[in-house]
């Protein structure tokens, strides 16, 4: 691609990398990803919402593409599980 514009080879990469690049919006895509999270209140995260998609919709996509579609959207998964500190329950005892 740097030969068809006749730009140094690494100032492409770097355009490339700095993402200046315009990103592929899906909306659909963004829709059913949301809707599939707040189906499950917030605690799925990118695995089961991958696995989910060709169950429900037919579609298979990436973890890290979920990821980033989650990231785009702003989405914080919610922890269920309590974590205890083991180390301060050994000096209570």
């Amino acid at each position: 691609m740097w030969k068809v514009l006749n730009l140094n080879r690494a100032s492409y990469y770097h355009w490339v990398s700095s993402r200046n690049v315009i990103k592929k919006v899906d909306t659909k895509l963004n829709e059913l990803i949301e809707s599939i999270f707040t189906e499950d209140k917030g605690t799925y995260k990118t695995r089961r919402i991958r696995d989910r998609l060709p169950l429900y919709f037919g579609l298979i996509i990436s973890r890290k593409w979920t990821l980033n579609i989650m990231k785009d959207l702003k989405m914080k998964i919610i922890s269920l599980r309590v974590w205890v500190d083991m180390e301060i329950v050994g000096m209570m005892q």
